[in-house]
């Protein structure tokens, strides 16, 4: 394999998903590993300390933290597009969207992608 097929096959990816009580189809990026420690820095969120896996990451900060997520959409929602201001002046009933997406985009990202297996 070249390294332009190489590094195309190992680039981040994009999505369409269906979200309940949404009518058109919702495009996701993944997000780059520098983007995820960003968005953890900016809204301090760590691993747990008391923990014996130390990769473990605090899960109730995550969900406890709306602008965590308002985040991870702005960052990886590719269509349609949202401004911050759009989802700032949402009710709960859109809010509740919003999380079930931003839960798409995370678990998105940190899927790992599924690899070829060489004959014998």
């Amino acid at each position: 394999m070249n390294l332009k097929d190489f590094l195309q096959n190992n680039s981040l990816k994009t999505k369409e998903i269906k979200v309940d009580g949404i009518d058109e189809k919702i495009t996701i990026k993944q997000l780059s590993m520098l983007e995820q420690y960003e968005l953890m820095k900016n809204h301090k969120i760590e691993f747990k300390k008391d923990s014996d896996d130390t990769n473990e990451i605090n899960i109730e900060a995550i969900s406890n933290n709306s602008n965590f997520r308002t985040e991870v959409v702005l960052k990886g929602l590719v269509e349609p597009r949202l401004s911050k201001k759009e989802i700032t002046q949402l009710n709960q009933t859109a809010l509740a969207v919003i999380s079930k997406i931003a839960d798409e985009i995370l678990t998105f990202s940190v899927e790992v992608p599924k690899q070829e297996s060489k004959g014998d």
